[in-house]
């Protein structure tokens, strides 16, 4: 991977990881996220340590609009034999049925069913759900509170 990575990079990276065997995690030991995710810096900018050793292994860069997901489910694994690609999607519905435990009611009490829950992706992958009850409840306290400062 000549063209992208030079051999020190490559040498750094390599450092940066302990090796057990091929079929087990290689576990991230330079910084981490606070979700675990490993960070590299490489090319004049720093990003996801799996994302490099997905690069370094397949000799390509990532595709335009896809992610390197992790099939281990441990986020600063850094086994090209543990990663593939995908699109955000792809990861989104690894995680909903791989570690996704469904929460039946909001904080409130009220039963997120799809008649009353809004349901979006947010930046970081997550499935976001919001009550559509308790939203409208604060629109009606928020709407009173500018009527009577009025």
């Amino acid at each position: 991977m000549a063209g992208l990575f030079g051999e020190d990079v490559i040498t750094n990276f390599n450092r940066k990881y302990v090796r057990l065997a091929d079929d087990y995690c290689w576990e991230w030991q330079g910084t981490r996220g606070h979700k675990g995710h490993g960070y590299f810096r490489f090319n004049n900018a720093t990003d996801y340590a799996h994302r490099f050793a997905w690069m370094l292994h397949n000799e390509q860069v990532i595709p335009e609009g896809m992610v390197v997901r992790h099939w281990c489910d441990n986020p600063p694994c850094v086994n090209p034999h543990h990663l593939e690609l995908g699109t955000r999607q792809d990861n989104v519905t690894d995680m909903r049925e791989r570690t996704y435990v469904p929460v039946e009611f909001c904080i409130r009490g009220h039963e997120f069913t799809p008649e009353n829950t809004y349901t979006f992706l947010k930046a970081n992958g997550r499935i976001q759900r919001n009550c559509k009850t308790c939203n409208l409840a604060a629109t009606k306290i928020r709407k009173a509170n500018n009527r009577k400062k009025k």
